[in-house]
């Protein structure tokens, strides 16, 4: 028999878009589908010693921030799981979580920094970068929830336009005549405003044709997509990675740019990828040495982009100790680090080079607050931070933040 609790649920949602309440013995609750401020069922799936999981079985008192979903695969599908609550509430609640996350895991407290308003752009329609599942009957969609099954899609309201008329194109041509595959496989579809590239894995290349001659562009030999947002020269292509948000990215880029403030300025660029950011910081750099461990990525960087640049294509680790040994004095470093943050060797490396300030871009706040707390160490104090809902509908948020040298 399932445990059923009646909770109501906190004003904010949690890290990562988990409603959030109390049970009766004080622990907290993360809550699938719930909403903030609201009486629910809620059916218990974990049980551990501080905390409970589950999910919402039945609303008792809906929130005033509940709307209807916008997808109508939204109780199947794997993705965008906050699109029951309106925009406005998830970046209240994102931000709200983004102060607290700091508080509690970077022992930075609110009022310390300036915080800046958040980013925010278009609710739907804004994704220019998709990886979808093809199942064994030639069903095109996306992974249910903590599954391999595949929903197939029939529509994907967060995909921008051209991506959206891609995937159409390409579900047509697999349901008029589906595939004999054996097990799932996956397609990557990439964007800019205009077009975009769909790369085939090889059990479908048959379809190329047909997708050819429904207007579909495949990413085949070394075809790509230029950014067109008016920052210089950024190529996109599915083996390489790109925010998969236009004019998320275009902001991102632009407050980077603004931070760094006017040059020349010697600055260094870590996890540097194909010169996102790059290209708008070399117009203020005397000289500007770029970090990427992925030689495809790096590659395109030095192929594209021109001026007082020197990229370096191997691990952040190994080339920032070999920066420190060349004892060069930089100005400025931006840092773009994966989800995981920076690695101990980078943190300890980076914070030896006594750069006076760094801006530090990250997609999960509870390691950005981490970095945080360990570069306070070394006399970093986190002056300036910014949000970015990037990808409404889901629990991520990008956040730049500027971390001062005290001394300097």
């Amino acid at each position: 028999m399932p445990k059923i609790l009646e909770l109501t649920t906190q004003p904010e949602l949690a890290q990562g878009g988990e409603a959030v309440a109390r049970a009766e013995d004080g622990r907290v609750v993360f809550i699938e589908g719930g909403a903030p401020s609201e009486a629910v069922k809620v059916e218990i799936l974990e049980e551990k010693k501080n905390f409970l999981r589950g999910k919402v079985k039945e609303v008792l008192v809906p929130s005033k921030d509940r709307v209807d979903p916008g997808c109508s695969h939204f109780s199947d599908c794997g993705g965008c799981s906050l699109q029951h609550i309106s925009v406005e509430a998830q970046r209240r609640s994102k931000t709200v979580a983004l102060v607290e996350t700091l508080r509690r895991v970077g022992k930075v407290e609110a009022g310390t920094y300036t915080l800046e308003p958040i980013w925010a752009g278009q609710p739907y329609g804004y994704r220019t970068r998709a990886r979808m599942a093809v199942g064994k009957k030639g069903q095109l969609g996306y992974r249910r929830g903590s599954s391999h099954q595949v929903v197939q899609a029939e529509e994907c309201p967060v995909l921008s336009p051209p991506l959206e008329k891609a995937r159409a194109a390409l579900a047509k041509a697999l349901g008029d005549k589906p595939p004999a595959i054996r097990e799932l496989v996956e397609v990557t579809l990439v964007g800019n405003a205009e077009r975009a590239l769909v790369q085939l894995p090889r059990a479908l290349s048959p379809y190329g044709p047909r997708l050819e001659e429904a207007g579909v562009e495949l990413a085949e030999g070394a075809k790509t997509l230029r950014a067109d947002d008016g920052l210089g020269p950024l190529t996109l292509t599915p083996e390489v990675f790109a925010q998969a948000n236009h004019a998320g990215n275009k902001a991102l880029v632009e407050a980077v740019r603004d931070w760094a403030g006017p040059g020349p300025q010697m600055i260094l660029e870590l996890y540097s990828g194909s010169g996102n950011f790059t290209r708008a910081l070399l117009p203020l750099a005397s000289r500007l040495v770029a970090l990427e461990a992925d030689h495809r990525a790096a590659g395109i960087a030095k192929s594209t982009l021109k001026g007082a640049l020197e990229v370096r294509g191997k691990a952040v680790e190994l080339e920032l100790a070999r920066v420190n040994a060349e004892g060069v004095p930089f100005q400025l470093c931006v840092l773009d680090p994966p989800r995981t943050g920076l690695s101990g060797p980078a943190r300890e490396n980076l914070a030896n080079l006594r750069i006076p300030r760094l801006l530090y871009v990250s997609c999960d706040p509870p390691t950005f607050a981490r970095d945080v707390q360990v570069l306070a160490a070394s006399g970093y104090r986190l002056a300036r931070l910014k949000p970015f809902d990037l990808y409404p509908q889901t629990g991520h948020l990008e956040v730049l933040g500027e971390l001062v040298l005290s001394s300097s």
